[in-house]
């Protein structure tokens, strides 16, 4: 697929276009975290995105989040796709098995269970 030199600098850089605007994907994910001595929960907002539209990867200790979405803006034509690209650093060594999340109406809630294995120290 051919794209133009500005789609390139905009793809290569990891930017989105946002109301004419250049703004970096990490800058669109909002995200909170909760934390005691058992678990990490967080709370990332995704507006817009659909479960089907979501891939979480671990890589070590960190969560990296990609998702995207199609926006109809009808006669505002603000934007069209919005593309969120986020790493998470939770400073616990990250499984399959220690992780579960629900998505639901754009906001994705995880929690980490802490354990004597998964705790990385710094």
């Amino acid at each position: 697929m051919n794209t133009n030199p500005i789609d390139n600098f905009i793809i290569k850089n990891g930017l989105t276009m946002l109301n004419n605007i250049l703004v970096p994907d990490n800058d669109l994910v909002k995200f909170y975290k909760k934390e005691n001595d058992t678990e990490l929960k967080l709370l990332i907002l995704l507006a817009g995105v659909e479960k089907s539209n979501l891939t979480l990867n671990i890589e070590e200790c960190n969560l990296v989040i990609k998702a995207h979405t199609s926006v109809c803006a009808d006669e505002f034509n603000i934007f069209n796709e919005i593309n969120y690209n986020k790493t998470i650093q939770t400073g616990i060594c990250l499984n399959k098995n220690n992780i579960t999340a629900k998505m639901e109406n754009g906001v994705l809630k995880l929690t980490i269970k802490k354990n004597s294995e998964s705790i990385n120290i710094i």
